[in-house]
Order: structure tokens, then C-alpha cells, then sequence
């Protein structure tokens, strides 16, 4: 798990944690220079309800979510590895259910479950689906490709995929995308129609997407699309980074869709810039090739 200023909502994730029906072996909490109460609410969770296979540590300097993350996962010591972040309601039965289908399933690399969103304000919420009725399918890379369709809280993974995973990730890319188009690469990837989660959804989560009014955008024209633009750059240069690497490794699988999809984003990246009209068509013509 890590963390940055999350004392509203923390306690309810780690209650979550600690209420698992499989108690995991190690429990690893990063703090990255939280400004509020988190790490003092961490420490004390810890010291309270005397967690000795949890600990807690804190970054030297804000390196940010993506950075924390990735440290963290090289960390992590046992076979299978879950992804927490610090403000969602997990299961109870969530541990103990994905790794006994990773047990069961030995091909799986990466698995998803389901979640139910909520709001900040919103009921917790449990699964609805028994372990037995459960199904779990295998994730096609031609449909699922750069499309993360699923949170990283809502992976379990087995620990070589990290392995595999580190010359594909640069720091600018979210550690959920690396891992998911890793497994996807490899054919390890796959989807359980379970809800294990309640995804909270709220202002502060890195998840969150702000959203424009048709007003704003007529009123502020200029300052809109400048701050859109500012969202679009950094979203399509860790798409860019991820597929030079992929690129870079040597019999990596579908190397005509990965390339495909590089030149792509990188004259959708010279088009967002210049706006040269040229780019524009060639943009509609590399999507075309990429996703029909």
C-alpha cells in the first residue's frame, strides 16, 4: 500500500485488511511524505492491534504514487502479491478467494476481480457472488491491450511478473498499466466476475478525473484546452515509454501491434502540440489501422 495524505479514509482499508479470512504474510505500507496524520494513524493501527507481519516506512523525499508503488513491489517477498490503496473496503473474503484461484489456476499470472464503486458518502458493499458460481476468463490481448480496465487494487499477481515487468516501466507510468499490459504480453492475464472491492470515489483519489461544464470550455476556451492538453501530454508519453520498451526486448509477442500503436501516439503527441492538420489525418489513419 501506499499512502499521501489519507487520514480521512485509511482506517476503513486497514479494518479491511486486518478483517481477512486468510491473514496475509506481510503487510507493506509506504508513506510518501504525508503532510496530515497518515503515518502517525499508520503507527499507531500497527502498534494498537499489535500487526507484527506489518510495516510501516516512510520516503526521504515525495516521489510520488507511481514511484512509491514500484519500490514497493520489489519489496514484497512472497509468491503472491495484492495492490492496496488507502481508501477503498475490501472483502473479507478477498485474500483468501484470489489465492486460491491463483493456487488453482497456475498458468494465471495477473488476476482482476470485479468492484462496486462508491461514493464518499455510500454504504460499504459486499460480494454478492459465491466462490463456487465464480468465473474466471482468460483476457485476449487484441481486446484488452492499453486498456486497463480494472484497478490495481483489484490485482493479485504472482511475484516473477514483477520480475519481467521492470524493463517495461519507466517512473512516468502508473504501476496497474505496466502490469496489466505485461501479463496481457505474456498471456498470463485474466478476469474473475467477482466483486471483491468497494472502490471509494472521491476528489482526492488519483483516480479521479475532473470534469469540464459545457459553460467553462465556451467561457474559457484557451485555459481549458491548455489544461486538457497538460492531462493528455503526460498520459501519451508513458503510453510512448512503455511501448519503446516493449519494442527494445528482444522476441517480444505482438510486435506489429505494438509498433502499430507507437506510431500512433507519438504523431498523436506531434498532432496535440502543433495542431498541423497533416497530423490530424495521419492520427485518424494510424487509429484506424491500430483498432479495426
Amino acid at each position: 500500500m501506499a499512502t499521501y495524505n489519507g487520514e480521512k479514509y485509511i482506517l476503513e482499508q486497514l479494518d479491511s485488511l486486518r478483517d481477512q479470512t486468510y491473514v496475509p504474510d506481510e503487510v507493506i505500507i509506504c508513506d510518501d511524505c504525508s503532510t496530515d496524520n497518515t503515518l502517525a494513524l499508520l503507527k499507531k493501527y500497527i502498534k494498537n492491534n499489535n500487526m507484527k507481519n506489518w510495516k510501516v516506512e516512510q520516503n526521504i523525499n515525495n516521489i510520488g504514487w507511481k514511484k512509491t508503488f514500484w519500490n514497493l513491489l520489489q519489496q514484497a517477498k512472497n509468491e503472491f502479491i495484492f495492490l492496496s490503496d488507502q481508501d477503498d473496503i475490501w472483502d473479507s473474503n478477498k485474500l483468501m478467494f484470489m489465492r486460491d484461484w491463483m493456487l488453482k489456476y497456475i498458468n494465471i499470472d495477473l488476476l482482476a476481480s470485479d468492484y462496486s464503486p462508491f461514493y464518499s458518502n455510500g454504504n460499504k458493499l459486499s460480494s454478492k457472488v459465491s466462490f463456487q458460481k465464480a468465473k474466471i476468463k482468460k483476457l485476449q490481448f487484441q481486446d484488452n491491450f492499453l486498456k486497463v480496465t480494472r484497478p490495481g487494487c483489484s490485482f493479485v499477481i504472482r511475484k516473477k511478473l514483477v520480475t519481467e515487468s521492470n524493463d517495461l516501466w519507466t517512473q512516468n507510468q502508473p504501476h496497474d498499466f505496466t502490469l496489466w499490459n505485461a501479463a496481457l504480453l505474456s498471456g498470463k492475464a485474466y478476469l474473475v466476475d467477482q466483486s471483491l472491492i468497494s472502490w471509494r470515489i472521491h476528489n482526492g483519489s488519483a483516480d479521479f478525473s475532473k470534469k469540464y461544464s459545457m459553460l467553462s470550455l465556451i467561457l474559457h476556451p484557451v485555459q481549458k484546452s491548455l489544461e486538457l492538453l497538460d492531462k493528455k501530454i503526460p498520459f501519451i508519453d508513458f503510453h510512448i515509454s512503455f511501448l519503446s520498451n516493449c519494442m527494445s526486448c528482444i522476441n517480444i509477442s505482438f510486435y506489429n501491434e505494438i509498433s502499430l500503436h507507437y506510431l500512433l501516439f507519438t504523431i498523436r503527441k506531434q498532432y496535440l502540440i502543433s495542431h498541423d492538420i497533416t497530423l490530424f489525418f495521419k492520427t485518424i489513419m494510424r487509429y484506424y489501422r491500430c483498432y479495426t
